[in-house]
């Protein structure tokens, strides 16, 4: 009887320690700027679901036009996006984005802080660093099965359903 006790007791809390890698405090949007075409500085746009699953966004700077009528002014922006897994350590959310079709092939790891007193981010990856506020406690329908969709074309890559890559972490 107790085994059974213990055993339904195991089954019952894995599932819940398993959706709780990020808080529900940092799962939404996050962004450096209310979108990735303000300002003549380059953008992120960070949307983050607690199971640690997301999609990273970026957009350079814009380019200057160099002749015509518009010469001087801003031009367009080069914008990419990646899907990226994350894990919590204490106040250091660390951000791995991977290629759901080659799993070797990641892009450099963002290391975020999370600053409660002002509630942002604090990001660095390769010598850059953006400061993210919250845009939104949730994700619209569209980029989360987007998410989704990255999420089981990587399990699908690793061979089984329950095949993932090891949540990112900020030890050696």
């Amino acid at each position: 009887m107790k085994s059974l006790l213990l055993a339904m007791v195991a089954a019952w809390a894995s599932p819940a320690l398993a959706d709780s890698v990020v808080p529900h405090y940092l799962g939404g949007v996050w962004a450096t700027a209310d979108s990735l075409f303000a300002g003549t500085t380059e953008q992120a746009e960070l949307y983050l679901r607690e199971d640690g699953f997301g999609l990273l966004i970026g957009s350079s700077a814009p380019a200057t036009i160099t002749s015509g009528p518009d010469k001087g002014k801003p031009g367009p922006r080069a914008t990419l996006g990646m899907p990226f897994r994350s894990r919590l350590e204490g106040a250091t959310l660390t951000i791995a984005p991977f290629n759901p079709g080659y799993r070797q092939d990641r892009g450099p790891m963002l290391i975020c802080h999370y600053q409660e007193p002002d509630a942002t981010l604090h990001c660095t990856a390769d010598k850059k660093s953006w400061i993210m506020r919250r845009r939104s406690d949730t994700l619209d329908t569209t980029t989360a099965e987007m998410i989704e969709g990255f999420q089981i074309a990587l399990r699908a890559y690793a061979g089984k359903a329950s095949a993932l890559l090891p949540a990112p972490s900020i030890r050696p």
